[in-house]
C-alpha cells in the first residue's frame, strides 16, 4: 500500500483534487478548534460584562436606601440638610421635582411641626442593569406632627429608579407604590 505522501505527489492530478498532507489537515483541525475556544471566550466575556455583580448590585441597593431613608427621616429642624443631600444623590426628573418642591416642603414641615424617623425594613432588586436600576424599598417611619405629639408608626413602600453617573448610582425616579 502506498505512503499517504506518495499519494499527494501524484503527477498529472490537480492540486484540488489531491489528499491534504497529515500536517496540513491537523493544522487545520487545530485552526479551527482556536476559532471555536476564541469565539466562546467572547461570548463568555460579554456575558460576564453585561451581567452586574454583586458588587454593582449592592452599590444600587445602597444608593436606593440611601434615598429612602433621606425622604423618611426628615423634620423642620433637619429639612434643609436633607433636601441638599437628597440633590447631590439625585439626577433628572427626581432632582428638578426636588429643587422646585423644597422651599415649600420644607416651609409645610415647619408650619405643621412634622419630623419623621425612617428604618428600612426590606429592599429587593426589581431590574437592574449596567447604567439603570429600579430598587424597592420597605420602610417604617415613626411620624410626629402637631396633631400627633405622640407620633404613629407608619410603613412605605417606594420604588427607586436609579442611574448610573459615573461611579455612583443617582435616584431619577421615587414612587410611592400600593
Amino acid at each position: 500500500m502506498a505512503d499517504l505522501d506518495e499519494l499527494t505527489e501524484v503527477p498529472g492530478v490537480p492540486l484540488w483534487r489531491r489528499r491534504p498532507s497529515r500536517w496540513a489537515a491537523q493544522v487545520a483541525a487545530l485552526s479551527i478548534a482556536l476559532i471555536v475556544l476564541l469565539t466562546v471566550s467572547e461570548l463568555l466575556f460579554r456575558h460576564d460584562q453585561a451581567t452586574p455583580t454583586d458588587a454593582a448590585r449592592q452599590a444600587a441597593v445602597n444608593a436606593a436606601e440611601a434615598v429612602a431613608l433621606e425622604l423618611s427621616t426628615i423634620g423642620a429642624g433637619n429639612a434643609g440638610e436633607h433636601m441638599e443631600s437628597l440633590a447631590k444623590q439625585s439626577i433628572g426628573e427626581f432632582h428638578d421635582q426636588l429643587s422646585g418642591y423644597s422651599p415649600i416642603f420644607q416651609k409645610i414641615l415647619q408650619v405643621g411641626k412634622v419630623s419623621s424617623r425612617g428604618t428600612v425594613t426590606a429592599t429587593g432588586i426589581e431590574r437592574l442593569d449596567a447604567d439603570s436600576a429600579t430598587i424597592l424599598v420597605t420602610l417604617s417611619a415613626t411620624v410626629t406632627n402637631s396633631q400627633l405629639p405622640a407620633g404613629q408608626l407608619r410603613g412605605y413602600r417606594l420604588a427607586v429608579q436609579l442611574e448610573r453617573s459615573g461611579t455612583q448610582w443617582l435616584a431619577s425616579k421615587v414612587d410611592y407604590v400600593g
